[in-house]
């Protein structure tokens, strides 16, 4: 479903257990709440740029908290999803932290304790498969929700068929259906170091001007904002 809805473009940025319904009789799973959804072209630049998020911050992914240079997109759903199956499998979401910067740091940077180690009657391949769910960077999640429902439903067979998960590969099957530019930056590691520096001695209460020229379409914009 979260697929189908990814192919429209359309980023729902509030997946969490309370926007996912069941019917028991059916077995039909339907996605709901689409008041913050937005679709990925008008949504791509803004959260990065107004440095404030929309969403529930214990389901966020670090894109979208307006703290990181990654732009947003359908990915972090896919985030999100990874920490809502975490919960579901472990009874809690991967960070508790009360504090919401302190939460905001888990996202960013803390990695998840690996759910098989948490529960050890868990397959380490179905914990591997939501671990990178969890990837902090959306290129090293995956890339579709068709290629995590094949992950899933590979897993499923194998315990079906008591059969070994040993060799496992999480992502095997998972193929994007969408065009995207690597938002990380090469070749620039000297002058970003540079700047990091600068930003560095500025907080410690120097002062300094930087000026950054280059012809148009070099990638200033693209330095000053990944540094």
């Amino acid at each position: 479903t979260l697929g189908q809805i990814h192919q429209r473009r359309v980023i729902h940025k509030d997946i969490n257990p309370s926007n996912i319904v069941r019917n028991p009789v059916t077995g039909q799973v339907k996605i709901i709440d689409f008041g913050i959804a937005r679709t990925a072209s008008t949504d791509a630049q803004a959260t990065r740029k107004s440095g404030l998020f929309e969403g529930t911050l214990q389901y966020m992914s670090p894109e979208q908290t307006g703290r990181m240079s990654q732009l947003l997109d359908y990915r972090a759903d896919l985030y999100s999803l990874g920490i809502t199956l975490y919960e579901l499998l472990a009874g809690t979401t991967p960070f508790q932290m009360d504090d919401t910067l302190a939460l905001l740091h888990a996202h960013i940077a803390l990695e998840p304790q690996p759910l098989h180690e948490l529960r050890p009657d868990v397959p380490k391949a179905l914990s591997d498969v939501i671990h990178k769910l969890l990837a902090k960077t959306p290129d090293k999640r995956h890339q579709s929700g068709r290629g995590l429902a094949l992950d899933l439903e590979a897993i499923q067979e194998t315990l079906d068929a008591s059969r070994s998960l040993d060799g496992f590969v999480a992502g095997k099957f998972d193929i994007s259906s969408q065009f995207h530019l690597p938002q990380k930056l090469y070749g620039r590691e000297v002058p970003a170091a540079q700047l990091r520096e600068i930003i560095e001695s500025c907080a410690t209460g120097n002062t300094e001007v930087v000026m950054v020229a280059g012809y148009s379409g070099i990638g200033k914009t693209s330095l000053i904002t990944e540094t």
